[in-house]
């Protein structure tokens, strides 16, 4: 009897004593899950501030009666206007630098030519975009949107569903795609 007893206390304790992940502990091991730069050669340079999602992809993806409800489709509509993330900059990706939104916006108004050129010779020769991503269904869907630019004419980016699959993030849906 005394065992069982023992047993129930340490249970309660040790059960007590178990740290739950908070939302935003999970919110930030999902980013870091989802975006991961650690594959690339370079270094990747990534804008601080998150970059707004294309009104015609918006237009599209409000179209998708097969992936969300009506309901699901006004939650990510109110994500969109109310961003999780204003600064990219609080993360630690790996192979990311990230590049000052004010400093970039300094180095591309104006002429164009010559901030790629002032940037390619102080950065790299590319940078990166991205949405705040929009997590759905209890972290099983997410949304995200990103441009990824290589000069005045050279560019290309998305806005993809992505859906969770044992465990790993893998493209559901892209909603549109664009190339310069």
């Amino acid at each position: 009897m005394k065992n069982i007893i023992l047993f129930f206390i340490i249970s309660f304790f040790v059960g007590c004593s178990e740290k739950k992940e908070t939302s935003e502990e999970i919110f930030n091991k999902e980013i870091k899950s989802l975006l991961k730069f650690g594959d690339n050669d370079n270094e990747v340079i990534l804008i601080s501030k998150p970059t707004d999602i294309e009104d015609y992809c918006i237009e599209v993806l409000k179209e998708d009666t097969i992936n969300f409800t009506s309901f699901e489709i006004q939650q990510i509509l109110e994500q969109i206007e109310n961003p999780t993330i204003s600064d990219w900059s609080v993360f630690n990706f790996d192979n990311v630098k990230i590049l000052d939104y004010k400093v970039w916006l300094d180095l591309f108004r104006g002429d164009l030519e010559k901030g790629w050129k002032v940037f390619q010779k102080e950065y790299g020769s590319r940078y990166l975009e991205i949405s705040s991503p929009i997590f759905l269904k209890n972290y099983s869907y997410c949304l995200v949107f990103s441009h990824s630019y290589c000069g005045s004419n050279c560019g290309g980016g998305s806005f993809i569903l992505y859906k969770k699959i044992n465990g790993k993030w893998e493209i559901s849906k892209q909603y549109c795609n664009f190339m310069s």
